[in-house]
């Protein structure tokens, strides 16, 4: 985040202790560190990061199918994911950033004021992210039985044009048979 403040760039962060406690109540550790950045602002933040010593472990082109995130390190701080766009969401990256920062606010995460996306957007990413990673803990999920929930995430996936993404981590792809990306979701 001081890095990030340092040099002007809009980041969020997301997963793990940026999660919101009404989506997952239990405590769980976190191995890294996950950030959605900026799309215009991503080169001048890599380069911030290279400044402050962190080096580029797996690059973006090449960290995952979806071709979405940085994976640098850190001697004492360890990694940390750089997102540039989010997977699922099919709108442009930079429109897409907008509508996960709305509503956004400050986390104390390690003691310092962390910029997060707002409670619907969080559930959104969690579930797009549980649609892509497999992790068959339908529990990280639990925060959707509450029906007000499940319209909210919807009609935020709707503007996002995040539906397929939606369905995959709802374990509703089929759905989606006929669509170009289903295989990759699959």
């Amino acid at each position: 985040e001081r890095i990030a403040l340092d040099a002007g760039v809009d980041l969020l962060h997301v997963k793990g202790p940026a999660t919101d406690p009404r989506l997952d109540p239990q405590t769980r550790s976190s191995s890294d560190v996950d950030v959605l950045v900026r799309p215009a602002h991503l080169a001048d933040f890599q380069q911030a990061l290279a400044a402050a010593g962190w080096r580029k472990f797996s690059s973006i082109e090449r960290g995952s199918a979806f071709s979405h995130a940085a994976n640098w390190w850190h001697d004492h701080w360890g990694y940390v994911d750089v997102h540039a766009h989010w997977p699922g969401a099919r709108i442009d990256a930079e429109a897409a950033y907008d509508v996960f920062a709305e509503g956004g606010y400050l986390l104390p995460i390690a003691h310092q004021p962390c910029r997060v996306p707002g409670l619907v957007a969080q559930g959104l990413l969690r579930v797009m992210h549980e649609g892509r990673s497999r992790a068959g803990d339908p529990g990280r999920l639990a925060f959707l039985e509450h029906d007000s929930w499940l319209a909210d995430v919807e009609a935020l996936a709707q503007r996002v044009d995040a539906e397929l993404a939606l369905a995959a981590g709802l374990g509703q792809l089929d759905r989606f048979r006929e669509d170009p990306a289903y295989d990759l979701w699959r």
